[in-house]
């Protein structure tokens, strides 16, 4: 079953505080228990699954707040380099199909080789934005921050034009470097 909206699981609001999420943890848990559905135990089973992790989640502000980042910054699942696709250089080319590579880990869960796929591509493009914002972010979940913005520095010196880039280094510096 696809991970649906922790908030929504638990019929909150994004500024719920942490005795909110508890009290609705309790009464879905009341609601959806597989011992308060019979003969629907297996879909019981899923939602009472989906409860408990959102419950997790929400109720711890570490947690959260990376929840939170991640939900509000989405990776790229499709990138191009810049220029014309018939005159794009060996390099481009190759710098494209490293991103999609990167991708591909990124949908199967591999971060590590989702990391070194995205870095393969910027080492042959230096100016891949999308290939930086997703390295960028993978910095972030992985609680490298400064290597983070040292990426979407680079980056948004290379394509000042891009409004992902400082977008996304703002919502780093407010998420994980403030106080």
């Amino acid at each position: 079953m696809p991970e649906r909206n922790y908030y929504e699981v638990l019929g909150l609001s994004k500024m719920a505080s942490i005795e909110d999420v508890q009290a609705h943890y309790l009464q879905k848990m009341h609601e959806v228990h597989p011992d308060r559905n019979p003969g629907n135990e297996e879909e019981a089973t899923d939602r009472t699954i989906e409860v408990v992790n959102a419950y997790r989640t929400l109720s711890d502000p570490q947690a959260r707040k990376l929840y939170d980042f991640k939900t509000l910054n989405p990776m790229l699942f499709e990138g191009e380099t810049s220029g014309v696709k018939l005159l794009k250089s060996k390099e481009k080319k190759e710098a494209e199909l490293r991103f999609a590579e990167g991708v591909r880990f990124l949908r199967a869960d591999d971060q590590p080789k989702a990391v070194e796929s995205f870095k393969a591509a910027l080492r042959l493009e230096p100016a891949f934005s999308a290939a930086s914002y997703n390295l960028a972010l993978l910095g972030a979940h992985l609680g490298n921050h400064n290597f983070a913005l040292e990426i979407l520095a680079k980056a948004i010196q290379s394509d000042p034009k891009d409004a992902l880039l400082p977008k996304l280094r703002k919502a780093v510096t407010n998420t994980f470097l403030q106080a």
